[in-house]
């Protein structure tokens, strides 16, 4: 909402975010990194950050397509065995994104 100087009124304070805008000072940070283990991006969204959960798990899926092409031409099972370290990465990166989020405004994107 504008003011008659032509600024932009200021936001509420954090405590009363809507839960789509951070992650809720609740939430486990250790869970989320558990979920997006087991699938990857499953986690983010869990926790509240549903963008990035929705590229984490976008970008698993077309590792796991391409990986699958290049074992069907035999060149690519290093890709497949190499799977387990790309869902430790996506569960590592669920942990860090929840702790540095939980309780704060992320920033609105578009």
């Amino acid at each position: 909402m504008e003011d008659l100087r032509g600024g932009v009124e200021p936001g509420p304070p954090p405590g009363e975010l809507e839960h789509a805008n951070t992650v809720d000072a609740r939430e486990s940070a250790l869970l989320a990194a558990v979920v997006s283990a087991v699938a990857p991006g499953a986690g983010h969204v869990r926790a509240g950050l549903r963008q990035r959960g929705f590229y984490v798990f976008g970008a698993w899926v077309l590792y796991l397509v391409v990986s699958g092409a290049m074992v069907i031409y035999g060149i690519g099972l290093v890709m497949l065995v190499a799977t387990p370290a790309v869902n430790l990465l996506a569960g590592v990166d669920g942990f860090v994104q929840v702790r540095k989020w939980r309780g704060r405004e992320r920033p609105r994107i578009g």
